[in-house]
């Protein structure tokens, strides 16, 4: 069910102090542990350190290599040392809140055994405490915390986004004090058992809603006014992706997944599916005739009747469906309800799909199946904000235990959750050390095009998808073969008798080659993560934390360069609007001639690009694009013919004071096309 305004509220609060509580923790621990200080920048050494506890000693190590990572990362930092610390803080603290929080839910859903709803008195902690026996020895807040780090690695197999222990968002752990107040804000009784006159009695961790509020509410709207007030434009990353933190209602995620999702396969199977009975915005007009492969609209066909161009079926696993601005995954989410119901009807209604699994399995073992399935192979979501990355692979991870419940299977024959298509787009880092010890074994085209890819994804973080950079890549890889082609001719005139000269001759005719340069690019890739890998690797050195950190970054730039590379049936998307950043502006104004200074016409332009010849793209978005003269260009360009189905949402749909719509739109336009709208009387 959706959360009213007023149970929102409740969270917005929970969110707010816990936000304060943990900054005032990690602030303290930060002085007296671990000497940094937030407010002068200043870091003192490690031997400057009075403590001898290992694992301050430890945790300090990493928190300086985090500085200096951030340090060398961060393009627009002003103050390095403040700044840099401002960071840090905030990465502890939404990494610490979002575990928490995932515990909370994964604890109402049965997931994993009691754990923070009574603290130290938790059934999980107790069965624990017996078996370690470490009751008599020692305190019992460390014994507590060794039993959330024992969760933590448990749950890292199928979540590292959250609970991977090394990673270096989350170093800290709270302060006992600090930890006892954050559990008793999260198990309150308003939230709990939230009450509303003439509603049931709800509890908040049980809501798939929950965490997206959240991911919404950890800026506040004072935070947000500041940055505004600062400039007009964003003025880095992290703000970019503050003021557009828009939670997407439910019934909009519905209209938009089941037009363009949901469209798509109930074409496919020519409207025999049980999708239309399921989608409750589907619009499905009366008068559809599906056409075979290969026959034409019957000529002038602009009557009553709607032909329904071919649509050859697939097999689920390659329907591939892309939020571009992913959020805390609420377009996903109900992406996965849909994909749920189409595997089975793949597997029970079509004989020809799905052989090889067919061939090898029961349906019983498909069906545990389904929940991995889905998130290995059909959704994918890109977003700027780290905070966003975790909340998406919870909410994935959350709905995929449903299902695993609903199968009645015990956590512990749970199938795992081994990989998802979930990328943070962020700048490839940037330590020029660490990358010529990358690019020092790569050949000299090699070379090339590996500092090519690093070079134009400094823009990652700030532009997001707005970055073509398979362009880039390809036009670097088209430059670099022309070079090669010379080489080879000049090879040729100047060739002698010589084994030397003959090798010359033999590899530079080998990199001008259409093979070569149909390679290249994952050749570049496969090179380069060889080294990464023996980079991560080393540690023996100073280094060995920077190492870690250089190598998992460079291997999240080369999943968004994967990601960039594919075409995609389905686009569903929230997008970014108004202003670029300062840093993007002149890239996006360049590459998106029609995008009229506002992101959200560049986000359109870019998404029609990304989708496969027969592929929808469901959005909500700012009406004033729809009717402001200053977007004509962009309307000829994005929206007259290519709509395919539209509903005008008005005021009060997102959290900001601004009118939105919808539409469903396709890449190819379509002059004749009659397009299903839905009022917003009928929501």
């Amino acid at each position: 069910m959706a959360l009213s305004k007023y149970a929102r509220s409740k969270l917005l609060r929970l969110v707010q102090q816990s936000k304060k509580l943990l900054f005032s923790s990690i602030i303290d621990q930060l002085q007296k542990n671990f000497g940094i200080f937030p407010q002068s920048g200043k870091v003192l050494l490690l031997d400057e350190l009075t403590s001898n506890d290992s694992d301050i000693l430890f945790k300090a190590r990493l928190l300086r290599d985090r500085l200096d990572y951030i340090k060398t990362n961060l393009a627009d930092i002003k103050n390095e040392g403040i700044d840099s610390i401002e960071q840090l803080i905030r990465e502890q603290a939404f990494t610490i809140l979002n575990r928490m929080c995932a515990l909370r839910m994964a604890e109402e859903r049965n997931i994993i055994r009691e754990t923070l709803r009574k603290g130290y008195q938790s059934e999980g902690f107790q069965v624990y405490d017996s078996i370690t026996g470490q009751g008599s020895t020692t305190e019992i807040f460390k014994r507590y915390q060794w039993f959330l780090y024992a969760i933590f690695d448990e749950l890292a197999l199928d979540l590292p986004a959250i609970f991977d222990r090394f990673s270096p968002y989350g170093i800290l752990f709270p302060d006992e004090k600090s930890l006892l107040d954050l559990l008793s804000l999260i198990n309150s009784d308003e939230l709990t058992l939230h009450r509303e006159e003439g509603q049931q009695p709800i509890n908040f961790w049980q809501q798939d809603e929950t965490i997206g509020w959240i991911y919404q509410y950890y800026n506040s709207k004072e935070e947000i006014s500041a940055m505004r007030e600062a400039s007009d434009n964003p003025r880095n990353s992290r703000e970019m992706a503050v003021r557009n933190q828009f939670f997407t209602p439910r019934y909009v995620v519905q209209f938009l997944t089941d037009n363009s999702l949901g469209r798509i396969w109930y074409e496919m199977t020519k409207g025999r599916t049980k999708l239309k009975d399921c989608c409750s915005y589907l619009i499905i007009r009366p008068d559809e005739v599906f056409l075979e492969a290969g026959q034409p609209k019957p000529a002038n066909a602009r009557g009553e009747t709607q032909y329904i161009e071919y649509r050859a079926i697939k097999d689920p696993r390659e329907i591939k469906l892309l939020d571009p601005a992913c959020g805390s995954m609420h377009f996903g989410l109900y992406a996965f309800d849909l994909f749920e119901r189409i595997y089975f009807e793949a597997w029970d209604d079509y004989k020809d799909l799905l052989t090889d699994l067919k061939n090898t399995i029961s349906r019983v073992e498909f069906v545990k199946k389904i929940p991995e399935f889905i998130i290995r192979y059909n959704i994918h979501g890109v977003d700027i904000d780290p905070r966003a990355l975790q909340i998406a692979a919870l909410s994935l991870w959350l709905r995929a235990q449903k299902s695993f419940d609903q199968l009645r299977l015990q956590p512990a024959d749970r199938p795992p959750i081994t990989k998802s298509n979930l990328v943070l787009a962020e700048p490839m880092p940037g330590n020029v050390e660490l990358l010529s010890e990358v690019v020092k074994h790569l050949d000299a085209p090699m070379r090339k095009l590996v500092l090519h890819i690093w070079e134009i994804m400094q823009m990652a973080g700030e532009t997001g998808l707005l970055l073509r950079v398979e362009n880039e890549i390809d036009t670097k890889i088209q430059e670099i073969e022309k070079g090669l082609k010379e080489e080879a001719k000049n090879a040729q005139v100047k060739i002698g008798t010589s084994p030397e000269q003959k090798q010359l001759a033999k590899e530079a005719a080998k990199y001008a080659s259409k093979e070569y340069r149909k390679e290249f690019l994952d050749k570049a890739e496969s090179q380069v993560f060889i080294t990464l890998k023996s980079l991560a690797e080393e540690l023996y050195d100073g280094r060995a934390y920077q190492k870690l950190l250089f190598a998992n970054d460079s291997t999240r730039g080369f999943a968004f360069i994967e990601l960039c590379r594919q075409q995609y049936d389905v686009v569903v998307m929230n997008p970014p609007f108004g202003a670029a950043s300062a840093n993007s502006e002149r890239y996006i104004s360049v590459n998106y001639p029609n995008w009229a200074k506002n992101i959200l016409a560049a986000f359109f332009s870019r998404m029609l690009e990304l989708l496969n010849n027969s592929g929808l793209c469901g959005a909500i978005f700012d009406r004033t694009v729809s009717i402001k003269s200053s977007y004509e260009n962009f309307r000829k360009e994005c929206l007259c013919g290519h709509i395919t189905s539209m509903a005008d949402t008005g005021w009060n749909v997102l959290e900001a004071n601004v009118e939105t719509t919808t539409s469903v739109i396709k890449p190819t336009k379509d002059e004749y096309a009659r397009v299903g709208m839905i009022l917003k009387k009928h929501w």
